[in-house]
């Protein structure tokens, strides 16, 4: 038996499959997104309770089965944690738009296409570094306990078993990541203010994170030694299960945003977009 946990923007969902991915469990409940002067925040605390609360009402026949805990969510939203594990602010959603003044000043300091080069993003005021700005902008008084930023995922497996890092993918999303060397980038970080000794260690979807810690078996009911991972973000994740992966398949992920993914050939891709709208 395999878990999974998705964090949307409007629901998360808490599924168990069998060895033939058969769904076993399903729990579904409201993301806790709250609202405030810096607009709207996911809740790390009311997050992780209702996560925990649906694991404990997995059916002991089939929670005692589980081996391992898997974890997607949406992209673009991240949370300061201290030294000590405290999370140190509730993270601003990705369509969080109070970042616009924080947007134009990365601009000032680094052209468009030089960021499109290394990151393979066209600049857009969504991406994490600028919600990480914002923090700093605003929190004096936290900015000495910061000790690393995590993604929604990295989030949910650092209080589980305590490792820290982040997800390849969500780095990816930050805009501060090089996908040429998978490391953040000198230049881009630089640029933007950020404290490199804040970023974590990148680890790729899929790898081991550590094991649910004791206490956390203990209230749950999870086998001591069920592993943790993550597996990046929704709309990627999607694609992957529903088997997208080469040119005969594409896959419109539809939730509260829409994305159509598909997989070609560099090759392939250059032709297309020699004829395709300028927006894409």
């Amino acid at each position: 038996m395999h878990c999974g946990i998705d964090v949307g923007t409007t629901n998360t969902k808490i599924l168990v499959f069998d060895d033939d991915f058969k769904i076993v469990f399903l729990r579904k409940f409201k993301t806790p997104v709250i609202s405030s002067k810096e607009g709207d925040l996911l809740s790390a605390k009311k997050l992780f309770e209702r996560i925990l609360r649906s694991l404990k009402e997995i059916p002991e026949e089939i929670k005692k089965k589980i081996k391992a805990i898997g974890i997607s969510s949406l992209g673009e939203t991240v949370f300061p944690i201290s030294q000590d594990g405290e999370v140190l602010q509730d993270g601003m959603m990705w369509y969080n738009k109070n970042v616009q003044e924080e947007y134009r000043e990365f601009l000032k300091r680094v052209p468009s296409n030089v960021i499109f080069k290394k990151t393979g993003l066209w600049p857009s005021w969504i991406y994490s570094v600028f919600k990480m700005k914002r923090f700093y902008k605003k929190n004096e008084e936290l900015v000495q306990r910061v000790y690393k930023w995590l993604d929604v995922t990295s989030l949910i497996a650092f209080l589980l078993t305590g490792n820290v890092a982040m997800d390849r993918v969500h780095s990816s999303r930050t805009l501060l990541m090089n996908i040429l060397t998978g490391k953040w980038d000198e230049e881009l970080v630089e640029a933007s203010g950020i404290p490199k000794e804040h970023l974590p260690e990148v680890v790729d979807s899929g790898v081991l994170r550590g094991r649910i810690r004791k206490e956390i078996s203990e209230e749950t009911g999870l086998p001591k030694n069920t592993v943790v991972t993550t597996a990046g973000q929704d709309h990627i994740t999607a694609s992957y299960a529903a088997g997208v992966h080469d040119e005969t398949k594409v896959l419109d992920s539809s939730g509260t945003t829409e994305a159509v993914l598909w997989t070609v050939s560099k090759e392939t891709l250059k032709e297309y977009l020699k004829k395709a709208p300028s927006i894409f």
